[in-house]
């Protein structure tokens, strides 16, 4: 290809990486850019091209890589991100918020003047395209690039790309400082600082932050789901095909974590599955995958309880295609769902070592919904086999039901919609098992309300089923 002669115009060069980019030509996209890096000479075209080669590396699943590009493209404006004592490198930055926000209202700072100075701008830009990779691949990382960005943007002004640094800094706050109500602020700040650019590429990637990582801890789960469509949407129309992706996989996820129909969900999954991988998505493939052997089995439609997989490949092939891909994440996702269909199907065992499993990667999906679900069913299963434990098994399993109930408290005292009667029917549970009858009659009626009253369907008939097997135990089959 005659790459010397395209590069005439530096502009085209980049805009031909680009098409190949949208046109899921990531090879040739890489080839491109790479050339033209050869080709500039100044530290403004250079991190243009690095941008580039951050998002194209990014959607192929090499997060080191984007990484790496990262830290190049930030040396050259005299920024070097930690390596080492990444958690002191946290610390520093988090202490400079607070004076950098000062007095100002976090709503108040849509008004904030617009960085002036180039290099500023691109760093921003820099560190606002390195921070989906570290999110994947080193969460410790990632912290420290999304303060770093809030705090570029408090001490300098905004660009477009401050609406994506606000939104993670949402996603910190909820996950890690459990300030749910600023993390709710920062994230509505980030939708209405796109609009203010009117940059559809950040309200794309805003809308999914605020969706898939904040929301459902101060407002019902079911709004969320126009947050991720819109996200989707703005994502198609600015070409911001990382996070229309990452939209449509959240999205689906949580009409399930909703209790909506599933087989109207499973419907969805192929068209779907198309667009992400025809946009070679892999991680948000990862986890669609992993959504649909759950679907398939719940539905009945594998060739046992037991079995999780498709006609393309079983569960161990999926979970080997996770690690290849470093997709962490849905290792974690695909156990909590199989922890909880096991439950459902009364392997209680064996869902318990699926929880256990869960637990490890945990860290990989702040403050995302399932983070929940995993306490939920953790509970219910070691409630499950509280009673013909080992008397140690026993201490050890009170005590994790102690410590998750005060951690599904927080939840419940911030969304009662969300959460109040996943905490009342795992009180009923340990009221059950620790022999005291009358409250825990009364916990199941007020668990079977709650889920009732806030529509998740799936928990009403779940607390049903317990409260009928807690009356047959005790010899009430009327009842």
């Amino acid at each position: 290809f005659p790459y010397t002669t395209l590069f005439r115009s530096f502009t085209l060069s980049k805009e031909l990486g680009s098409i190949e980019y949208l046109n899921g030509n990531l090879d040739a996209a890489e080839e491109v850019l790479k050339y033209t890096l050869t080709r500039v000479t100044s530290a403004l075209d250079k991190a243009e091209i690095y941008n580039l080669l951050i998002i194209q590396y990014t959607m192929m699943a090499k997060y080191s890589d984007a990484i790496e590009t990262g830290r190049k493209a930030l040396a050259l404006f005299g920024i070097e991100l930690p390596k080492t004592d990444l958690k002191n490198a946290l610390l520093r930055e988090v202490e400079l918020v607070k004076p950098n926000l000062g007095d100002r209202e976090i709503a108040s700072l849509l008004d904030e003047p617009e960085i002036e100075i180039p290099e500023q701008r691109m760093v921003e830009e820099i560190l606002v395209n390195i921070d989906l990779p570290t999110y994947f691949f080193d969460q410790e990382l990632y912290s420290v690039v999304v303060v770093k960005m809030v705090n570029l943007s408090l001490t300098y002004g905004h660009i477009a790309e401050s609406a994506k640094g606000y939104a993670a800094y949402g996603i910190l706050l909820s996950s890690i400082l459990r300030d749910y109500k600023s993390a709710y602020e920062f994230g509505r700040l980030a939708i209405n600082l796109s609009d203010r650019f009117n940059s559809q590429s950040q309200k794309c990637s805003s809308c999914m932050c605020l969706a898939g990582h904040v929301n459902h801890w101060v407002k019902h789960i079911k709004y969320a789901k126009e947050l991720f469509d819109d996200g989707y949407h703005f994502g198609l129309l600015s070409g911001e095909l990382r996070y229309a992706g990452y939209a449509l996989e959240h999205g689906s996820r949580y009409l399930f974590y909703q209790g909506l129909n599933l087989d109207k969900i499973l419907e969805l999954i192929p068209k779907y599955l198309q667009f992400l991988q025809q946009t070679n998505n892999q991680w948000a493939v990862d986890g669609m995958l992993g959504f649909q052997l759950a679907l398939l089995n719940l539905l009945g439609l594998t060739s046992s309880e037991l079995d999780f997989h498709n006609e393309n490949f079983n569960e161990v092939e999926y979970l080997e295609s996770c690690r290849a891909h470093d997709s962490f994440a849905w290792l974690g996702t695909f156990n909590i769902f199989k922890s909880q269909i096991l439950y459902l199907y009364g392997y209680f065992d064996i869902a318990l070592e699926a929880a256990l499993e869960a637990e490890k990667y945990l860290h990989f999906f702040l403050s995302q919904f399932q983070s929940s679900e995993h306490n939920f069913h953790y509970s219910l299963i070691l409630a499950a086999l509280y009673l013909e434990a080992t008397e140690e098994s026993k201490r050890q399993y009170w005590q994790q039901l102690e410590t998750n109930q005060q951690q599904m408290k927080i939840w419940m005292d911030c969304c009662r919609e969300n959460f109040e009667h996943k905490y009342l029917l795992i009180s009923a549970e340990m009221a059950r098992i620790s022999g005291q009858d009358l409250e825990a009659m009364e916990l199941y009626d007020r668990a079977i309300d709650s889920a009732r009253e806030h529509e998740f369907i799936q928990n009403e008939a779940l607390a049903n089923e317990l409260a009928a097997k807690f009356w047959l135990a005790k010899g009430n089959p009327q009842i």
